[in-house]
């Protein structure tokens, strides 16, 4: 055995092949054990499988296929479990059948199974393997495969007892594809890929792939559904895969796109990922709050909102056709936009649409509206017009004219007024004035009716006029001066003007003067007046007497001739006539008003003037000017003193006469009284000389009074003196200021107006001291009888008498205002002298 063992490990080179390999090849496994080194037992295979003579052993040896990924590590197995318990693998050899190089071994002969020994082929797997006995099957693993590493392996097992085993490993190294790229089918464009697309759209996109051993496959995923796996391998190594799909929506927004290349498990899939980004169009878009009523003129708020457009939508309004900008706000979140619309309606908004449009303008066709139709109540729009088959340029008096009033109202108008000017219209059938539903009938106008005319209409929302429509009603001129006619003053060789205005419309196309000189009537030629508007002047002047007279102007227009002429009394200027009607009133403390009416002026501007003139002094309190009325006022004015008021009108010819106004006033006895009284005495004193002076007047009033009466009754009563107007006690007696410039009015005969009457009860009744003033206690007694004073004593008389002022008009009536003034009988008798009457004669009672 021993020398068997001998020719196969060291003479086998110096036998012949076939010698050689018949000793060596099989005995080879009886000797195995007996000393030969790997090497020389490697040797003796690769002899034996040059020479073929283990060709019957190839053939049934099993075969394992594997296969690894380059780059990565790699599991090539090999079975080493023995066939019994007590045996076990002594040495494992690695060898690759394209070369039959040793390429590694595990050799535990004489050692632990903690302890192999191992040994790699520098040219092989160098450091790259480690054998891992421990695992099922033992495996040797491989660190970063390349594609050298492809082929059969043969893994050769030597047990202590039992015979060598064989396995053949097939080793496949796989070599990936690269990473695929995904493009734009139309375009080729890589960045496209970056933009969203719209949704509704078909994607049309190419996936390709290079490299990869073997070829790999191309499939299309969304999510973890496959969509496409119709690659194509072209020559060029280039795997392509193009993908159709059709409309994108909603749903496939941010979904993943996944191109997946791959050729083995044993490595992760090569991928490229294309996330759906998508513009998406509006969903809903709504007003809110819609069924609300609007009013006109109001600023609201509308809000309208959309959702589900992806960028947000674009929201604008419109009203009907019109669009409203600048006039909203946006706001937008994550999936809606809301946008308010400052909306101010108007009345022609009515029934109007209220649009909110929402729009992804990056998506074709994506608008969406929501409309509103507007109902907006507003104030009453009225249109007045004159009836259609009138002729407002020819409208006359006695037409029949009717006006129609349009409204449009929302609410619907529940009243409707008509109006002339500022002035409402009532319904009058018997005047001519007809109301109706829109509609204004005025029958048989007259020159009145000339004016705006409008229409109201109120409904709940407010009131609102009309446009203004004008009537203007045509008739002949008519005098636009008083009735009467006017008396004109003029000096001989004076240049006056005499203003004719008429009435007329439209205005006079002619004006005629004439005058009639005591019945001889002729016209006066046009050069002597002017004609502007409905006005003429006419220059005149008058040479002779016979050139006073009636002076006429007539006026002309379409619709006819003035019927009653203008008429002026040219006359020769004089002085003014007194005025008429003048009143005294007075005011307050210290005041006096008195109103006159004024008479003719005489042809000539006059102007009024008062006088006042205290008594019995007569020295001129005021003298007041007038130009324009004869109203006048005078202040402070001492209520203690009597005045008489002299009034008259002057021109440049002279004054008027006189009219004279009395007031008579009583000073009260307060207005002896106080520290200025420069008799200051004690009070004895004084009231001795009080009691001293009272006495003597009383004695010095019986001896009178006694004188008085038997005189009286002694004399047969005589007529008042027509020039007196005063006793002789009165104004008449004290010392006479200069005279004014003007001439004095004429005395006025009072005797005849009023009598002195005395009853037979007065005369024999001694308490009452009759004073004769015609019919002036008759004029006082209008409300009480003369019997009631009668019974009064004399300084009750008195204080009726004098509390009363007396007012002279120019006619010489006298009448007399209750002013509220008492007086002392004392007082009395001091001014005596201010008492107005109508006669001298003065009848006195007799003690």
């Amino acid at each position: 055995m021993k020398y068997a063992s001998m020719i196969a490990c060291n003479t086998t080179p110096q036998l012949s092949p076939p010698i050689a390999t018949r000793v060596s090849c099989e005995g080879l496994p009886r000797f195995i054990s007996d000393g030969c080194s790997p090497p020389d037992i490697l040797m003796i295979i690769q002899i034996c499988l040059r020479f073929k003579l283990f060709s019957f052993f190839v053939h049934i040896v099993p075969t394992a296929h594997v296969a690894g990924v380059v780059g990565k590590k790699a599991a090539l197995p090999c079975d080493t479990q023995p066939l019994s318990s007590d045996d076990g693998a002594a040495m494992v050899l690695w060898f690759k059948e394209a070369d039959w190089e040793p390429l590694y071994s595990y050799d535990i002969r004489g050692r632990t199974p903690n302890q192999p020994k191992l040994w790699s082929s520098p040219t092989g797997f160098g450091s790259r393997a480690y054998f891992r006995a421990t695992a099922v099957p033992a495996i040797l693993l491989l660190d970063n495969v390349s594609t050298a590493d492809t082929g059969i392996y043969r893994c050769r097992v030597d047990f202590r007892n039992s015979p060598t085993r064989n396995l053949r490993v097939n080793f496949t190294v796989i070599t990936p594809p690269n990473r695929p790229i995904i493009m734009d089918a139309r375009t080729r464009d890589y960045t496209r890929l970056l933009e969203p697309y719209d949704e509704g759209t078909t994607l049309e996109l190419v996936c390709e792939v290079r490299g990869g051993d073997p070829r790999p496959s191309l499939i299309w995923y969304l999510e973890n559904t496959l969509i496409d796996d119709s690659f194509e391998l072209r020559e060029d190594g280039v795997t392509v895969n193009n993908l159709t799909f059709p409309s994108i929506g909603r749903q496939h927004l941010n979904s993943r796109l996944i191109c997946q290349a791959s050729n083995t498990n044993l490595a992760p899939p090569q991928t490229k990922l294309l996330i759906l980004d998508i513009n998406l169009r509006p969903l809903t878009v709504q007003i809110m709050n819609k069924n609300r009523v609007l009013s006109a003129d109001r600023s609201y708020e509308v809000e309208c909102k959309t959702t589900g457009s992806r960028p947000e939508a674009q929201v604008n309004w419109w009203k009907g056709f019109k669009p409203l900008r600048k006039k909203a706000k946006n706001f937008s979140d994550t999936n809606s936009t809301t946008s308010i619309l400052t909306f101010v309606p108007e009345a022609e908004d009515h029934d109007n649409q209220l649009i909110c449009r929402a729009e992804n303008s990056r998506v074709a066709n994506s608008v969406i509206e929501d409309t509103w139709q507007l109902n907006v109540h507003y104030v009453p729009i009225a249109t007045l017009k004159m009836g259609s088959n009138l002729n407002p340029n020819h409208i006359k008096e006695g037409d029949d004219v009717y006006f129609e009033c349009n409204v449009q109202s929302n609410p619907k108008a529940n009243r409707l007024a008509w109006y002339k000017d500022s002035q409402e219209i009532q319904h009058n059938a018997s005047s001519g004035i007809i109301l109706s539903d829109q509609s204004l009938v005025l029958q048989s106008v007259n020159r009145t009716a000339s004016g705006d005319y409008s229409c109201l209409a109120h409904n709940s929302e407010g009131s609102a006029s009309s446009n203004p429509v004008s009537l203007q009603v045509r008739y002949a001129p008519s005098c636009n001066l008083p009735e009467d006619a006017q008396v004109l003053g003029a000096l001989k060789k004076e240049l006056i003007e005499l203003l004719c205005a008429v009435d007329s419309n439209p205005e006079p196309s002619n004006f005629e003067w004439t005058i009639n000189r005591s019945g001889d009537i002729s016209e006066i030629p046009p050069s002597l007046y002017t004609v502007k508007g409905q006005t003429s002047v006419l220059s005149y002047t008058p040479l002779e007497d016979r050139d006073f007279g009636t002076i006429t102007c007539s006026a002309t227009n379409s619709v006819g001739k003035q019927e009653t002429p203008c008429v002026y009394n040219l006359v020769a200027a004089g002085r003014p006539t007194s005025l008429q009607n003048c009143t005294l009133i007075e005011q307050g403390t210290d005041g006096l008003h008195v109103d006159c009416i004024e008479g003719f002026d005489g042809g000539l501007p006059q102007v009024f003037i008062l006088e006042v003139l205290e008594l019995p002094s007569k020295s001129v309190q005021a003298n007041i000017t007038s130009n324009f009325t004869p109203s006048f006022e005078v202040l402070g004015l001492d209520r203690a003193m009597s005045y008489v008021l002299n009034l008259y009108a002057a021109n440049a010819k002279g004054r008027s006469e006189l009219v004279t106004l009395y007031t008579i006033a009583v000073r009260s006895p307060d207005k002896y009284t106080g520290a200025n009284n420069p008799f200051n005495l004690s009070p004895m004193i004084a009231s001795l000389v009080a009691i001293l002076a009272l006495l003597s007047a009383v004695v010095c009033a019986i001896i009178i009074a006694v004188y008085r009466c038997h005189f009286i009754r002694r004399h047969v009563k005589q007529p008042p003196s027509t020039n007196a107007l005063y006793t002789d006690d009165s104004v008449e007696s004290f010392a006479k200021k200069d005279p004014p410039t003007y001439t004095a009015s004429p005395k006025i005969d009072y005797s005849s107006q009023y009598e002195l009457k005395m009853d037979s009860e007065m005369d024999d009744d001694p308490d009452i001291i009759p004073v004769q003033f015609g019919e002036f206690y008759n004029f006082i007694a209008d409300k009480k009888p003369i019997d009631e004073y009668s019974k009064l004593g004399n300084e009750d008389v008195n204080k009726k008498v004098y509390s009363e002022p007396i007012i002279v008009t120019k006619n010489g009536s006298i009448s007399f205002v209750n002013r509220g003034v008492t007086a002392r009988s004392v007082d009395i008798s001091a001014s005596r002298h201010e008492v107005v009457t109508a006669s001298r004669r003065v009848r006195e009672s007799c003690i």
